[in-house]
């Protein structure tokens, strides 16, 4: 609902709305929106919205919005937008259209899809150019 202000907690699935402040736990999964603040855990997914500061953790799969600041932990998957800064962790892919500021660390992958970059930090990741196919 409108204003919305959530905490939940074991094995919590959280929807809230507009102006929407969330803090959920174990197993979370979160769908905020407009003005959304959201803090997950543990094999959280997280979904927010314009103006999103997010938070994750365990397994965490992010996707943010306008103005974004996206944190994520461990086997992280982020896909931030406008303006959005990130801070990734152990193994995550991150992608973004235009460039932003993020802070990768061991395996993570960054990809800027404007200009079909990739950046890494790892020198121990290893890239194959995998060969497409048609299918006519």
């Amino acid at each position: 609902s409108d204003n919305a202000t959530v905490e939940a907690s074991g094995n919590a699935t959280v929807r809230a709305s507009d102006n929407a402040t969330v803090e959920a736990s174990g197993n979370a999964t979160v769908e905020a929106w407009g003005n959304a603040t959201v803090e997950a855990s543990d094999n959280a997914t997280v979904r927010a919205c314009d103006n999103a500061t997010v938070e994750a953790s365990g397994n965490a799969t992010v996707e943010a919005s306008g103005n974004a600041t996206v944190e994520a932990s461990d086997n992280a998957t982020v896909e931030a937008s406008g303006n959005a800064t990130v801070r990734a962790s152990d193994n995550a892919y991150i992608t973004s259209y235009h460039t932003i500021e993020c802070v990768l660390s061991d395996n993570s992958i960054y990809r800027i899809r404007e200009s079909n970059t990739i950046k890494y930090a790892s020198d121990e990741i290893k890239f194959e150019k995998y060969k497409a196919t048609s299918t006519n």
